[in-house]
């Protein structure tokens, strides 16, 4: 058995109280039957870790990333001189300027790992990197035991979580899909967007808190508060809040990828209200509540009140998304995913 080592970013991957990051890297770990798999987290002594990796001898080094190499992560670097093939893992990967191109020790690795099937990444870091092999695991995959039906009542109308409030110069972010929605911006707005313009990261998100806000007389809803990253409320918590809810509002941001809380509403039984990333189209076309981000205010409460005048037609939707991603999106499946990369990069 080939022994692989992971060497993860300590926040974001162990310490945040959401443990989606942690539970996809240590079932990977745990429950791999072809890898021998040991993970080295950037809080422990780099030295000690440099030792143990010679002593080891892996055949791959993957590192475990949010966007960039952290200066934590840095003081690992010597892996790059161990003449072994050495992968970068980015869970954001909108942020070609600001955090990879200007990265030396993303320049130095072999490829790129994304956590999500998305042809303008791929084609967009490609262009950036073409002699890198870049590659990806097939989902976000959730941990489907603790995101599950935990058949409560439903009390809540409408639930909201996650950021809303962040804004940047994504004019700067050569992502194709970033790019076409700012054209698409500009046209429906009737302005223009230069590379000091900062826009919202969530457009979407934002308009139906915006919303739903104003029509508090007329839906039951619950809001959770703002975190950056590491929500207030998580794990089961969250799922229990999630299946409570007839609908639970999640968007695939300007970059049009697939977000976690696709797969934690839909594998804790609520209907997703938001738009469709289109990597992932048929996964969920005809079983979400489809709204977009240039439809209009009036367009979209009549959406909404359509939805929640009928509540059996919620329940057939989330129902079948429900067991497909319990069936096709869980851990079991996330180490599969992950085995058959690292199995292409070692054949490469």
């Amino acid at each position: 058995m080939q022994n692989i080592v992971f060497i993860a970013d300590s926040t974001y991957y162990k310490n945040m109280n959401a443990k989606v990051c942690y539970d996809l890297i240590t079932h990977i770990r745990d429950y791999n039957e072809k890898y021998k798999i040991k993970i080295f987290w950037t809080d422990e002594d780099p030295y000690q870790t440099h030792q143990q990796i010679i002593n080891i001898s892996p055949k791959l080094v993957v590192f475990f990333e949010i966007n960039n190499f952290q200066p934590k992560t840095k003081e690992f670097a010597f892996v790059f001189d161990m003449n072994i093939p050495v992968y970068l893992f980015l869970d954001d990967s909108y942020y070609i300027n600001r955090n990879t191109c200007n990265c030396e020790y993303t320049q130095r690795v072999d490829g790129l790992i994304f956590w999500y099937n998305n042809k303008s990444v791929h084609d967009s870091y490609s262009r950036v990197f073409p002699n890198k092999h870049i590659t990806n695991i097939n989902s976000r995959f959730v941990n489907t035991e603790t995101f599950k039906d935990y058949g409560l009542e439903k009390k809540y109308d409408i639930l909201l979580y996650g950021s809303r409030v962040y804004y940047y110069e994504y004019k700067r972010e050569q992502i194709d899909d970033i790019q076409n929605y700012i054209k698409q911006y500009e046209q429906h707005n009737n302005v223009l967007v230069d590379n000091d313009t900062k826009l919202s990261f969530y457009p979407l998100r934002c308009k139906l808190h915006s919303i739903i806000l104003r029509n508090q007389h007329k839906y039951n809803i619950h809001i959770v508060d703002e975190a950056c990253y590491d929500s207030p409320v998580a794990n089961a918590e969250l799922s229990k809040l999630i299946n409570q809810s007839h609908l639970t509002i999640t968007c695939s941001s300007i970059a049009n990828v697939l977000l976690h809380k696709y797969l934690e509403i839909s594998a804790s039984k609520s209907t997703i209200l938001g738009d469709i990333p289109s990597d992932y189209y048929d996964l969920f076309k005809d079983n979400i509540i489809e709204v977009n981000k240039f439809m209009s205010d009036e367009h979209i409460e009549q959406i909404i009140d359509n939805a929640l005048s009928n509540k059996h037609v919620l329940a057939d939707k989330h129902e079948k998304l429900y067991h497909n991603i319990h069936t096709h999106h869980n851990l079991k499946k996330a180490t599969e995913s992950f085995t058959n990369v690292i199995t292409s990069i070692l054949e490469k």
